[in-house]
């Protein structure tokens, strides 16, 4: 071949060596990043991952740079919860606005929203069948309440 076209061997430009090491290098944002996967059963997430961060943090100091972030179904988890905080108060706010527009009266209002019973119940059956807070069994709350409110008069 010419000079032009020379094909040089790649040992006489690096020095190749075989190491230990993850197989791919994943990046977020341009920013390499390494995953540690964690499968939780027979408990809560949310209260798996509260125990696993008080761990890390009294056992783990990060380097300057580095960062640290919990992710997959507790950051779904999260943002569920942030949701529910504002559409339950809504949900109750739009109830207690058909109740009173049915009703004409704050007191007998507040007399249907404030009955126990059906809330009782849901937590009395959650508990029975060992089942943990969700958003399921948020919007079936919220279902209840709903119900509950209709039929209460």
């Amino acid at each position: 071949m010419s000079a032009r076209g020379a094909q040089v061997p790649l040992g006489q430009l690096a020095t190749i060596r075989q190491v230990a090491g993850p197989m791919v290098v994943r990046t977020e944002g341009a920013v390499p990043t390494a995953w540690v996967y964690v499968d939780v059963t027979g408990r809560d997430l949310g209260g798996y991952v509260q125990e696993a961060q008080a761990m890390v943090a009294s056992m783990v100091t990060l380097p300057p740079g580095y960062r640290m972030s919990w992710s997959g179904q507790y950051e779904y988890m999260q943002r569920a919860q942030a949701r529910m905080t504002l559409v339950i108060p809504a949900t109750l706010a739009v109830i207690f606005l058909l109740l009173y527009f049915n009703f004409r009266s704050v007191g007998e209002t507040l007399i249907v929203m404030l009955s126990p019973f059906a809330m009782v119940g849901g937590v009395w059956i959650v508990w029975a069948l060992g089942c943990n807070w969700s958003v399921a069994v948020a919007i079936g709350f919220i279902a209840l309440a709903g119900v509950a409110a209709e039929t209460g008069w």
